[in-house]
């Protein structure tokens, strides 16, 4: 024989009353069960959504660092192509220099061995 609870109640609407009181209970139970899962729900998709704003702003950073970086290395390398060029360049304008005035004057020479004008003294 098991005993329960409604073996204690003495009237058939006093049973009702009770079921429905232990009903409305669960009801709330549920009710308040489900509203804390919903609160949990919440927090977990902030959480995520916070980790997900962290790990985008790390790689972001990351990527301007990298940026900023490639950027420094570009401009290190176009410095020291332009200094290389100019230097090229002046090597080149005093090898001429020193040519034009080892040979007396060049464009003079060209001048007259292409017979433009009369030959110099």
């Amino acid at each position: 024989m098991a005993t329960s609870c409604v073996w204690y109640v003495r009237s058939p609407a006093s049973a009702a009353a009770a079921t429905v009181a232990v009903t409305n209970a669960t009801v709330a139970a549920t009710a308040a069960t489900v509203t804390a899962t919903a609160a949990t729900v919440a927090a977990t998709i902030a959480a995520t959504a916070t980790a997900v704003t962290v790990v985008t702003t790390v790689a972001a950073a990351a990527a301007v660092a990298a940026t900023a970086a490639i950027a420094a290395t570009a401009a290190v390398a176009a410095t020291a192509a332009t200094i290389a060029a100019t230097a090229a360049l002046c090597e080149f304008a005093l090898a001429k220099q020193t040519s034009f005035q080892s040979s007396g004057s060049l464009v003079l020479r060209w001048a007259e061995e292409l017979s433009m004008i009369p030959s110099t003294p």
